[in-house]
């Protein structure tokens, strides 16, 4: 007995930017939301990527955060109180990373 499978080409790009992040901050964190990007570039979201730093600091000292996992909230924990942070986000799926997210600026408190 004899098996085929049939591979269409598929072209896989990058995703589209994740959509509509947003911040809320708690004592010395910040839990972060979004939503997945509309276009996945023909290939599932494998993890997100995530850059933040504290917003008087030069563009060199972004801290990288990144999941394993495809959930659309992640928590940023150890942070100093009463400090303006900036943060940024893409997603990956697999093969190439999205554009990044506008920046999104919180305080924890």
């Amino acid at each position: 007995m004899s098996r085929e499978i049939i591979v269409e080409d598929i072209s896989i790009t990058s995703p589209s930017v994740p959509q509509n992040l947003s911040a809320t901050s708690s004592d010395g964190a910040i839990s972060l939301t979004w939503d997945a990007p509309t276009d996945n570039g023909n290939s599932e979201i494998e993890f997100y990527k995530g850059f933040y730093k504290l917003s008087s600091a030069s563009t060199s000292t972004w801290k990288k955060f990144s999941f394993t996992t495809n959930e659309t909230s992640h928590t940023i924990d150890g942070l100093e109180n009463y400090q303006l942070y900036e943060i940024k986000l893409r997603a990956n799926n697999g093969y190439f990373n999205s554009d990044f997210t506008e920046i999104v600026a919180v305080v924890p408190s």
